[in-house]
């Protein structure tokens, strides 16, 4: 955990000029800070496991899982352009506007998909279920910012 907090720490600062995370800065933080919560949540549940807790531990981490990418959803449209966090394809990437609507689109799955598949989770759901629900939420994104470059592209609305 200390090495992440001087990653995240290390990050702006290497970040390129017109990619820099002070346009979102408290964003950048909170999705620290939900990520550390989220490896110490881990380190819990191993000391758990290690104490012999009686505790599904499997669906436990699944389910902090579930809860994480919820979290994250619930802030992926404040993300900017960056070239550390968020849905980083060729396409993003190369339009402002593409990544834009890609995370706005993101965040509503994102969110939606975290609490489904927590719901799952706490039902008793096939261990698979809320792993393909989740998994499933950032590819839907991925390639509606390919579908929607392609789109600006035929209608000439790409600058450069």
């Amino acid at each position: 955990m200390t090495f992440m907090v001087a990653l995240f720490a290390a990050l702006p600062w290497l970040s390129p000029k017109k990619f820099e995370v002070d346009s979102f800065r408290s964003t950048y933080l909170y999705i620290m800070i939900i990520l550390l919560v989220m490896a110490a949540y881990i380190q819990v549940l191993m000391i758990l496991a290690a104490l012999n807790v009686a505790l599904d531990t499997s669906r436990a981490v699944v389910g902090g899982v579930c809860l994480l990418i919820a979290l994250l959803g619930n802030v992926m449209g404040k993300v900017r352009r960056n070239f550390y966090l968020g849905i980083r394809t060729p396409w993003t990437i190369a339009s402002e506007r593409v990544w834009n609507k890609t995370h706005r689109l993101a965040a509503k799955i994102f969110f939606a998909a975290g609490w489904l598949g927590l719901l799952e989770v706490l039902l008793g759901a096939p261990f698979w279920l809320p792993i393909a629900t989740v998994l499933t939420a950032p590819l839907i994104p991925a390639i509606y910012s390919l579908a929607y470059y392609k789109q600006l592209e035929r209608h000439g609305e790409l600058k450069g």
